[in-house]
């Protein structure tokens, strides 16, 4: 899960470091360099190495998370997210249905873009100002009207990705805790009827406020609340369209 080696060049030492996805995430690497840092600096000072405290364990807050997913606290998310899951929606145009057996990584095309200075100050800085939205709800509704644009259909189910390290268990602290703790939930993007750009604006991000403790509860339901407490209902959402904002490095 965890490999390191250092390598001694010409122009100085370089150390690597590769962790399995299964075992780390972003919020992860950003605690284990500032470690790595302090404890280097330390070390290049002479002194003691001394990290900062460690916080609860991945394992603890798995076994918390369990406890969680058949409380009243988690259950009273059930309505909102079988809403959600039950979306009807149409499925994305394409050309060729592969299936899953079928579908190859040497298939796969990537397509990026960059924006230039100006446009990531302003999309950064100062397009909140007039809403008081976030980056998400402005991307989102990029999306969102990208996809009827080139699909005619105002309604979408996208798979949204969260840092998962919401604090919705009491005197569980994972703030430094190193782990994979992302979520994934689907959210509706419903456009229909909406009218001007600004009120797409506003309609997003007020979607993305209904959203309970900011997604975790999808999965804690789906994945780990018992059956029985679910009252037959089986979730079943696949959307076909993921989004994820990593933020600013």
């Amino acid at each position: 899960l965890i490999k390191a080696a250092l390598f001694k060049t010409d122009d100085g030492d370089h150390l690597l470091i590769a962790i399995h996805h299964l075992a780390v995430d972003g919020i992860s690497w950003r605690i284990l360099f500032e470690d790595f840092e302090i404890g280097y600096l330390q070390a290049r000072e002479g002194l003691d190495i001394k990290f900062q405290d460690k916080t609860d364990s991945f394992q603890y807050w798995s076994q918390q998370l369990n406890l969680y997913a058949g409380a009243d606290a988690a259950l009273e998310e059930l309505d909102y997210w079988k809403t959600v899951d039950a979306a009807a929606t149409e499925p994305v145009p394409r050309d060729v249905f592969l299936s899953a057996p079928e579908r190859k990584e040497s298939d796969r095309e990537y397509s990026e873009f960059e924006l230039d200075v100006e446009s990531t100050e302003k999309l950064l800085k100062e397009v909140n100002k007039a809403f008081n939205t976030e980056i998400n709800d402005i991307l989102l509704t990029a999306l969102a009207l990208a996809f009827y644009h080139w699909t005619g259909n105002e309604q979408v189910v996208i798979n949204m990705e969260g840092h998962g390290r919401e604090e919705i268990l009491k005197d569980v602290n994972i703030s430094r805790t190193v782990g994979w703790f992302t979520t994934m939930y689907p959210v509706l993007l419903d456009i229909d009827d909406i009218g001007d750009l600004s009120a797409v604006i506003v309609h997003i991000k007020e979607t993305m406020r209904r959203i309970p403790s900011k997604g975790i509860g999808y999965g804690i339901l789906r994945y780990l609340t018992p059956p029985e407490k679910l009252d037959g209902f089986v979730f079943g959402s696949e959307p076909e369209v993921s989004f994820n904002y990593l933020g600013q490095f």
